[in-house]
């Protein structure tokens, strides 16, 4: 299976950026969505922003490579007309037996624009025995909001990335391109809550590939502002995986 960590957008002016299109996964048969938009609703990437969110895969399966080969198709284009990113990325036929040495590492394919002024270059890893694993987060306050309470909102920002345990993350390149983002938002534009009622966190993406010999790690580096104090909660959660013949059901995790 394959895992798609994250797609960065270099571009040689510094501009804005409103694209519309699709990255897609093709593998044993099946199509499978990472990122869509439309052109009526564009992903935004101001200046300063490369990385897409991605949105897939779909959480029901993985990235299934098959026997023969598999594709990353990207197709990109911005809503003024200024650039157009269009390719595939081809595993080759047969990879499988013929290059048994690209499993297990990381990788990083590009696709560049046709005047070569913008580029996407796609990280993934294509992981030999792999488990899949679904993903939820909720949020939990202290003390359950009442009829008698105060209307004050919380306002979370932060970030939360999964990874895995049997890779090297020392390098800054490491753990910017090679870890997937579940969930992201900045301190300008925080997410708002009312304060004392839990809820279930809203992911990015909800399912993720992991080897079996090694552990799902999950960063969490949360802030939470109610009124005039903020609370961090930062913390890595790690997750042993074991048997991918079987399904694991961790749950009930709290940080403190």
């Amino acid at each position: 299976m394959v895992e798609v960590f994250s797609v960065f957008i270099g571009r040689r002016k510094p501009e804005d950026l409103n694209l519309y299109g699709m990255i897609n996964f093709i593998g044993c048969g099946e199509f499978t969505n990472l990122f869509h938009r439309e052109k009526e609703n564009p992903y935004h990437l101001p200046i300063g922003t490369n990385f897409i969110q991605l949105e897939g895969p779909n959480p029901n399966r993985g990235l299934k490579i098959g026997y023969d080969r598999f594709f990353l198709y990207i197709d990109l284009q911005d809503v003024e007309g200024h650039l157009i990113i269009k390719g595939c990325i081809d595993s080759c036929y047969e990879f499988v037996e013929r290059y048994k040495h690209w499993f297990d590492r990381h990788h990083c394919s590009v696709v560049q624009s046709a005047n070569m002024d913008i580029f996407a270059a796609l990280h993934y890893n294509i992981i030999s025995n792999p488990v899949t694993a679904k993903l939820k987060v909720h949020f939990f306050f202290k003390e359950a909001a009442t009829s008698n309470s105060s209307q004050d909102v919380c306002r979370i920002s932060g970030s939360m990335v999964a990874f895995h345990s049997k890779y090297d993350y020392t390098t800054e390149y490491e753990k910017r391109y090679y870890r997937s983002v579940l969930f992201e938002c900045p301190e300008s534009c925080p997410l708002i809550r009312q304060e004392g009622v839990d809820f279930e966190m809203e992911l990015s993406r909800v399912l993720v590939t992991v080897p079996t010999d090694c552990s799902l790690l999950i960063a969490v580096d949360l802030s939470c502002g109610i009124g005039l104090t903020t609370e961090r909660l930062e913390e890595t959660v790690e997750f042993q995986i074991c048997d991918s013949s079987k399904e694991i059901r961790v749950e009930g995790f709290t940080l403190m």
